[in-house]
Order: structure tokens, then sequence, then C-alpha cells
């Protein structure tokens, strides 16, 4: 008789191990044992025997209870460390459910890892590689037409490299943000009876706690926050909007950045907008191109003036997020202009839509007072280099999306004090449809270039280019599947991560091969090799690898 569950319904029974080869890590075996509870549940449970001493335990449970528990999964790993001595381990919990009592919705999604270092080395998640942050959030939310209102607590944990020169191998330092919890009521736009006037609100009541920052207080406050706002919508051509707003907000805070006594601030402001878009200029192109029986140019203007009152306490406020930092500038007279082009499509046929397949836009803002700082600029600027200057960098932007498997995304910032690109980005997405469904394609690539001196002064070379390619395709008549993940470091000249996976599968059974060359940095940097292979059985699957 078979260990394996080879039944079509769901067997309790060991999973087909699994094998793994790697020079540093040694050679492990992947084991796991299935038990399925009823058909609305399951456990796998999972062990990894090492002969290098690195000896895991694990299990993965999954449930859906009713039709409304949308998602319930459960991921827990813990491997032994005999470098260190110590027991690494991480985990994934993701739980949604609708139709709670009072017509809430919740939602948890919770991850957390002991140390991502060891993780990124034993491991052979690509995801690892490029993480910067770990975030675990958990909230019950209710939304209206015309309001919502959410109960949040989330941790935020910021990871920085490790600074210990005595111990390479202690886990990254961390800086947390937590809100515990935070109570968030909004209005939507609401139109006040027959006028032209709209009103709307954002509000929150939060006990927040932060620990670990490199630049500011370990601390343990509460914050309220209220931010009405009043627009109008004049009456002007089709081709013309103009729309006034005023806003106020008021924040209170019971600890500021220096405060040791908790003696509460708080912090007012008001800001008056006006933004008009237009006048737009279109042309139609009656020619059939590409699946499209006519194609709209649009050509539009956009200004946005912005006066704001003086901010009392805005530089003893602890920063935590949005509320304490506006997305808007606090100077008192700014102005943001952009010129938008897009290009509207009527797809062929009796039922086809009018979409936007591409559009380009350049956008920037001057300072008519005070000159913009990084604390003031907001977070239009678009560029990660601290600003000054009454004029913020010129963004450039392009969005291209002709069929929905196919996206182009570009964009430049060209910085207003270093009269040179400071960063662009490019994006692409592939994916195959009908017989080509089986194939995909994604590109990204991100550069950052090195800043000219300032005011006589070399600044330091933060510069750097990465390019990340995914890409697989089926082959020989869909007998052979192959999968590529490449990391290039376009600056260095040198590959940060290389995966290849290559798999056939028959009409029971599939075979899969992966080889990995990846570099790790501590305690000193080199390239590290694993080769795994696994087998997995209709109706029974493989062992999850960590």
């Amino acid at each position: 008789m078979s260990p394996w569950p080879t039944k079509s319904d769901r067997s309790q029974g060991f999973l087909i191990p699994r094998i793994l080869f790697s020079p540093t890590y040694g050679d492990r075996l992947e084991l796991g044992y299935f038990v399925p509870f009823g058909d609305t549940a399951d456990a796998t449970f999972y062990g990894t025997i090492n002969d290098k001493s690195y000896n895991g335990a694990g299990i993965n449970i999954r449930y859906r209870p009713s039709a409304d528990v949308k998602q319930g999964d459960l991921s827990a790993y813990a491997v032994h460390d005999p470098q260190t001595g110590r027991n690494e381990w991480r985990y994934n919990f993701q739980h949604a459910e609708n139709n709670l009592p009072g017509g809430f919705r919740g939602v948890v999604d919770a991850e957390d890892i002991s140390n991502l270092e060891f993780f990124r080395r034993y491991g052979s998640d690509p995801r690892l590689h490029t993480l910067s942050q770990l975030y675990s959030s958990a909230y019950l939310t209710k939304n209206r037409s015309t309001y919502s209102f959410n109960i949040l607590t989330d941790r935020r944990d910021i990871l920085l490299g490790n600074v210990d020169p005595n111990n390479p191998l202690a886990p990254p330092t961390r800086q947390r943000f937590e809100q515990l919890p935070s109570l968030q009521f909004r209005l939507y736009p609401n139109r006040i009876g027959e006028s032209p006037f709209y009103y709307s609100l954002e509000s929150s009541a939060s006990h927040l706690a932060t620990s670990g920052l490199t630049n500011g207080p370990t601390a343990d406050y509460y914050r309220a926050d209220i931010f009405p706002t009043l627009s109008m919508q004049l009456h002007t051509p089709p081709w013309l909007s103009i729309r006034p707003q005023v806003s106020v907000r008021e924040t209170y805070y019971s600890q500021t950045l220096s405060d040791t006594a908790n003696n509460p601030v708080d912090r007012f402001y008001a800001q008056g907008q006006v933004e008009m878009v237009g006048p737009s200029f279109s042309k139609i192109y009656n020619d059939t191109i590409g699946g499209f029986t006519k194609l709209k140019h649009i050509i539009e203007p956009r200004v946005r003036y912005l006066y704001t009152t003086d901010i009392n306490d805005q530089n003893h406020i602890i920063r935590f997020d949005t509320v304490d930092s506006p997305l808007l500038p606090t100077v008192r007279n700014s102005v943001e202009y952009s010129l938008t082009q897009r290009l509207i499509g009527k797809e062929a046929g009796a039922l086809g839509n009018s979409r936007e397949v591409a559009s380009f836009s350049l956008t920037q803002s001057v300072s008519l007072g005070t000159p913009f700082t990084s604390a003031t600029v907001g977070g239009i600027s678009g560029s990660t280099v601290p600003q000054q200057g009454k004029f913020t960098p010129l963004i450039a932007g392009l969005h291209v999306n002709p069929y929905s498997s196919v996206t182009l995304d570009a964009s430049a910032t060209f910085g207003n004090i270093s009269h040179q690109l400071d960063q662009t980005s490019l994006s692409a997405n592939l994916l195959g449809t009908g017989v080509r469904a089986d194939k995909y394609l994604s590109f990204t690539w991100f550069s950052t270039y090195k800043q000219p001196p300032l005011n006589g002064v070399p600044q330091p070379d933060a510069s750097s280019s990465q390019v990340r390619l995914n890409t697989g395709s089926e082959l020989l008549h869909k007998l052979i599947r192959a999968d590529v993940q490449l990391n290039f470091d376009a600056r260095n000249g040198k590959f940060l991560e290389q995966r290849y996976l290559v798999g056939g599968t028959a009409a029971c059974y599939g075979v899969a091969l992966e080889y990995r060359r990846y570099l790790v940095y501590i305690p000193f940097e080199k390239a590290e090799q694993s080769i795994g292979i696994s087998i997995s059985l209709k109706n029974v699957g493989t062992v999850a690898s960590h």
C-alpha cells in the first residue's frame, strides 16, 4: 500500500518528499504529512532533515468554514541555525470574513520573521531579497455610500542593515511604528442640498507607538485629528473645470519630539486652493488601429494654487504618517502645474467600450514665497533626493495600456537643484492570452543617479541601478515548463539573484528541477548556490519550501 494519498478525494497521508542541495547549508530532505478536517479545513505538517543540522519543522493550516470566510491561511516555520545556536522562525496569517455583526468586514494580515538575513541566505523565497519592511494589520471596516468607519491596529517594521560589527549574524535592526489601535471615520464628498457645494471629512483617534527610530524618539502617545473640507463645483463649459476648496486641520498630540513631561500640543492650520483643469483640446481620429475603431487625443493642462496658513509647532510633532507630514505643500503660497496628454480608444464591436490607451504627463510645483524644504514640500516632489529651492523636480510619467494583457509604465525625475536626472524607472508586463496563456514576461528597472556637488561640497554617491526580469513559458507541446527570475545590479555589473526552474508533467505526476544562485553579504559578500528537486503526484502535491 502506498503511504501517499493517491485517491481523488481529500485523503490523509504523506506528501512527496522534496530534496535540496546546497554546499553551504547542506543537503536537506523536506517531508510533509497532510491531514484534512472534512471539506472546510486541512493542515499540513512538515519537517526538514539536514546533514549540517539545519533541521526545522512547520505547519500550514487552511480553513473556509462558511461562505463568509473568504480567506483563512496560517503558515509557520522554525529552523535551527547551528552557526548561532538560535532557532529562527517566520509566520504568516491571513483571514478575511464578511457579514460580521454591525455590518463590518474583518481582515487580518500578519507576518513576522525573526531574522530576515538568515532566511535570505537559507530560504528560497525570492520576495525576501527585495523586502525592506514587514507590515501586519488587523482591522474591522464598514463602508457605505457616504462614509466609512475603520478600527485598525497595525505594526510596520522598517528593516535596517546589521550595525553590530562584532555579531554579523545578528538580526537586522528595526524601526517600528504601531497603531494600537486607530479609529478612523471618513465622510465621502456629499452635496449640500441643490447647491454647488460639497463637504467631506477625514478624522481619526489613535494610540501610537514608535521605537528604534534613527531620526526620532521612542514614544508612546495619543493623537486625535479632524480634517473637514468644503469644495465647490462651478458651472463651466465641458472643456473647462474650476473647483475652489477650503480645508482646516486640527491635530492633538499628547507628546512632542523633545517633550519628556508629556505636555500636549494642539496643531492647527487651514488651506485654500483653486484647481483649474483646462481648457482641454481634443481631436478625433476615425481610423481603425489595433482593435480600436476610433481614437481621441486630449491635451489637458492643469493648475492648482494652494494657500496655507501658519502652522504652529510643526517642528515639534512626531512624524508618524501623512497626518503629521501632509501630502500637499505647507509653504504659504504655492502653485502646481501639469500638462497631460491622453489617448482614448473606442474598442471594436457593438459592446466595445471607450478607455484610456496611453497618457503622458509633466508635473512641477513652485513656491511663491519661502523656498521648499523636505519638511514642507509634502508628497508631491516625486524624488527621494532632499528638497530645497523654489521649484520641485520636474516629473515626467508615461502609461501605456493598449490591451488588458500589455502594460508599460515609465517615469523620470529631473532635479531642480541638480539640473540632471535624479531617478528613472521603467516597468512592463506582458501576459499571454488564448493559446499563449502559459506565457508571461515582467520587467522592471529603477535607477537613481549621483548628485553633483552642492555649493562646492561633493555629495555622497548613493546612485543605484537594478533590473528585475521574470518570464516563463511551456515548451515542447506543453510537456515541459521553464521559468526564469533574475535580479541584476546594473551599476556594479553583477547578478544579485538568479533562479531557473524547469519541470515536466505527465498524466499523474510531475517533476521539477530548480537551480538558484544568489549573493549574501553576511559576514561578507559571496555567492551561494542551491539545487532543488521535487516530485508531485496528482491529487497529492508537494511539500512547501521555505
